[in-house]
């Protein structure tokens, strides 16, 4: 017997038992951000959701422990910018070099399900998502002569181990899958979608692969599968690729490769305060208090200088020298050529 929503109310409970049966077998800590049953057609035939990143990943294979600390290579350039700038730039998934990043998980799941997406909304969906790569600490990581040589120009550079705090309904922490197999999870999801399609009278959200976006960007080919990557992500919402954000931390810069494409800012712990007095100072339904305890951020607990940076000598004190400056209060230590950090 069908289950089919017959007023807008059935078909409230009706999306969120789609959520029930079909994806927290996987998710089991998964909820609606939003949710809404378009008006106009009686039954209600189909609906709109957004998924709540906070608490998404939890007790999942996605899933972090509390305690971890996270890496981010990057060059002495790349370490100077962040420091003095105040934030660390998120990439949107469409400025990221791996062609196939959400496409290889919506690729395998749009051919599971035969329910075709548009080109240019895949694009939007990658200019709406904005991700941080990194890895996590300890000591395998920071002696890795493959990530210091692709990330941090063969040793050349430096290592930042950071912590986030205030990870909120925005962002979404946790383990990229690599390979076809790590699919499993998501494939056994769509046999649980099929089945209640037939029992709610195909009763289904007709945004799927935008609602299942946060969850495609932590899937890569296993091509990837050395850089063991854990990713941040962050989003916002504009309805077309013809549309701009606006949102006070994105915006557009030209890349590397002379594109013009969006970043977004995540604000240091430190420089917080900065941040503020410059872009809310006026507002007086902001307190500096409201944004400390809202925000996201990142707080920068050590600084290790690679293994191959010549001028050393002069590299150590310029840290230190900025360290004070900007009155920030981070561990500086380097790796020697034996891959030993030393102070």
């Amino acid at each position: 017997m069908s289950k089919a929503s017959k007023s807008y109310d059935d078909a409230l409970l009706n999306a969120d038992k789609f959520l029930d049966v079909v994806f927290r077998p996987v998710f089991p800590y998964i909820k609606f951000e939003r949710k809404s049953i378009f008006g106009g057609v009686i039954p209600p035939n189909s609906f709109k959701g957004k998924i709540l990143k906070y608490q998404l990943f939890d007790k999942t294979q996605y899933s972090l422990n509390k305690d971890d600390e996270l890496l981010h290579f990057t060059s002495l350039q790349g370490l100077d910018a962040i420091l003095e700038s105040g934030y660390l730039r998120l990439s949107s998934i469409e400025n990221l070099s791996d062609n196939l990043e959400l496409s290889f998980a919506l690729e395998n799941v749009k051919n599971k399900l035969k329910i075709p997406i548009d080109e240019t909304e895949i694009q939007n969906i990658k200019q709406n998502v904005f991700c941080l790569s990194s890895c996590l600490y300890n000591n395998d990581t920071i002696r890795d002569p493959f990530m210091w040589e692709i990330y941090s120009k063969g040793g050349s550079g430096a290592a930042i181990v950071f912590e986030v705090e205030n990870i909120n309904s925005n962002v979404l922490l946790g383990k990229v899958q690599y390979g076809e197999k790590e699919l499993s999870g998501l494939f056994a999801l769509l046999e649980r979608m099929e089945r209640y399609s037939l029992e709610y009278d195909n009763f289904l959200p007709n945004n799927l692969y935008e609602m299942m976006s946060d969850i495609f960007c932590f899937h890569k080919s296993n091509n990837f599968h050395r850089e063991n990557e854990i990713r941040l992500l962050v989003s916002d919402s504009k309805s077309s690729i013809w549309d701009k954000h606006n949102n006070l931390f994105i915006e557009e810069v030209i890349n590397s490769s002379n594109q013009v494409r969006y970043i977004y800012k995540l604000v240091l712990k430190e420089r917080l305060e900065d941040w503020y007095n410059k872009n809310y100072f006026n507002r007086a339904d902001i307190s500096l208090e409201d944004v400390h305890n809202e925000l996201p951020k990142i707080k920068i607990k050590e600084i290790i200088v690679g293994y191959n940076v010549k001028e050393l000598n002069t590299i150590i004190p310029y840290l230190y020298e900025k360290k004070q400056k900007l009155n920030m209060d981070f561990d500086i230590k380097f790796l020697n050529s034996e891959l030993e950090i030393r102070n």
